[in-house]
């Protein structure tokens, strides 16, 4: 139990980058723990495992700064914000010819 709420404290803080493994004394709390799972898996893949660190990369944008990158882009968000930020600087590297 006390690995389960560490787990999900550590998501409410942003962080999809731990599973729960120990498993519990009853088939429900198993299967708890596999939902927990499956939806951090999820997240993890389908956003990233940091969501502080996304949050830190639009921020940035929002300010103009297009500088930065999410660090150790693993999700599809994070990836598509990496691109994201390499298309705009590109686009505004070549406006400065014009």
């Amino acid at each position: 139990m006390a690995e389960s709420l560490q787990v999900i404290d550590r998501a409410k803080q942003g962080h999809a980058d731990r599973l729960i493994e120990q498993k519990g004394n009853s088939p429900q709390l198993n299967e708890l723990r596999d939902s927990v799972n499956e939806l951090l898996e999820l997240l993890a893949s389908g956003v990233g495992k940091n969501l502080n660190e996304i949050n830190r990369v639009f921020e940035s944008y929002t300010k103009l700064d297009f500088t930065t990158e999410v660090k150790d882009a693993s999700g599809r968000v994070d990836i598509v914000t990496n691109t994201l930020g390499e298309e705009i600087r590109k686009m505004l590297y070549t406006s400065q010819g014009f």
